[in-house]
């Protein structure tokens, strides 16, 4: 195909001359291909000067057009080209939006960059407003000068993303700086924090040499996107933060929850105040929703007893202090239910023995209502009827048996569960009953 359309631009010019091929470019539907044909052909210094006479770089399809030819050609690395062609399109006294033009269209490069400083301001404000990063041809050093560049222009999102490819290349003060600045500066692009923004998190994570406060002072400015259900990453240095101080944990209650005695914000306050401390709590909300190990659980989900019951005991004093203690009962609940259910006997005791011990309605009840919210949505065969929800209530019916013992209140719990979901099974029988009727 490319050779194809080289062919038919080369027999275009040497019949109709070069204007005919910049008539062309305003009625394809792929100007920008036309462009890089051409790349392949003209190459004298005097044809390329005719070309830039009869092109308009500001008209649409002709812009795509000629950025193409200069992005593709060859010569264009060159810079003693683009010296050249820069000063001849001086010469005929174009617009700066011309001349930036040009220059954003040639493959970036060091040396383009020198050559860039040394023009006017509004040049070089335009060119790293404007140009697209291509750092694959670049040394380190140069790579991390453009980086450096772009956040000064507050090119924040094309920042994070050309870092990908560079991440072992970017001092730990560069990283804190792009995500700091990415968070608290307005941007003058417009973009979206996705998994660019993600491996950024990940490197930070790996640097021994950025403080563990920074870390977490970093996920939290990215709670928004962290809390996201489609991030990948999450705030584990938050989690850790949460699970070694009750004092923090309880800060971040209190960002969610107002004290018992004052529920409603005061009237009296600014909108920036108000519309700060709603997204605070929203940020709290996901931060908590998204934490699902538990203080003193290791990494082969062993739990250390004394230290998760201590916890707990102190996280209680501290939001009664708060007067938010039946939120933190909610959230305590909800926690100790996100421990993975992957054995016959469930909860562990340091769990179920804490559960009943406290003898809170608040944790009781959000315990069970979060082990019910675990198992979510089911897929399932158009007549299967309630069989995974028999499986489940055999299962909570296995543990209500276990726990009867020593544990009767968790009993109780599992056992109105399994009858909950034994409910659903005969709904679901009966469903499947009519599905088979109709069809």
């Amino acid at each position: 195909m490319n050779l194809r359309r080289k062919d038919a631009v080369k027999s275009i010019i040497e019949q109709h001359g070069i204007s005919a091929i910049v008539e062309l470019s305003k009625k394809v539907e792929e100007p920008w291909s036309l462009g890089n044909a051409l790349a392949q052909i003209l190459t004298q210094y005097a044809d390329i000067e005719h070309l830039f006479d009869l092109v308009d770089f500001n008209e649409e399809d002709q812009s795509k057009f000629i950025r193409s030819f200069i992005g593709f050609i060859d010569e264009a690395r060159n810079i003693e080209w683009i010296d050249h062609f820069y000063k001849y399109l001086l010469q005929k006294s174009v617009s700066n939006d011309v001349l930036i033009k040009f220059l954003t269209s040639v493959p970036s490069s060091g040396e383009l960059w020198k050559k860039v400083e040394d023009l006017p301001q509004e040049i070089r404000d335009g060119y790293w407003s404007t140009m697209n990063p291509w750092l694959y041809r670049s040394t380190d050093k140069e790579k991390i000068s453009a980086i450096k560049k772009l956040i000064s222009y507050r090119r924040f999102f094309t920042a994070i993303r050309e870092t990908l490819h560079i991440l072992n290349l970017l001092p730990s003060g560069l990283i804190v700086e792009l995500l700091e600045s990415a968070a608290t500066v307005e941007a003058s692009e417009q973009g979206r924090f996705d998994y660019h923004l993600e491996k950024l998190l990940d490197e930070m994570q790996k640097r021994t040499d950025i403080k563990q406060a920074q870390k977490i002072k970093l996920e939290w400015i990215y709670m928004p996107v962290l809390g996201g259900q489609s991030s990948r990453r999450k705030p584990v240095n938050l989690h850790q933060e949460m699970a070694n101080s009750p004092t923090f944990f309880v800060e971040v209650l209190s960002l969610l929850y107002r004290p018992k005695n004052q529920l409603e914000i005061p009237e009296e306050i600014d909108e920036q105040t108000r519309n700060m401390v709603v997204n605070r709590a929203d940020s709290a909300r996901k931060l908590l929703n998204s934490w699902k190990v538990l203080p003193g659980q290791g990494e082969d989900n062993a739990i250390d007893r004394d230290y998760l019951h201590n916890w707990v005991k102190e996280v209680r004093d501290l939001a009664s202090r708060a007067d938010r203690s039946e939120m933190a009962d909610v959230q305590i609940g909800m926690l100790l239910a996100r421990f993975p259910e992957k054995t016959e006997v469930w909860p562990p005791e340091p769990i179920s023995s804490l559960i009943e011990e406290l003898d809170s309605d608040y944790i009781r009840r959000n315990f069970i209502t979060q082990v019910f919210n675990n198992h979510g949505s089911s897929s399932r065969g158009p007549f299967d009827g309630g069989n995974i929800e028999r499986r489940l209530a055999s299962r909570f019916n296995g543990y209500a048996e276990h726990h009867k013992g020593e544990r009767p209140k968790l009993s109780r719990l599992f056992r109105d569960l399994a009858k909950r979901y034994l409910i659903r099974a005969k709904e679901m029988d009966d469903e499947a009953e009519r599905d088979r009727l109709d069809y």
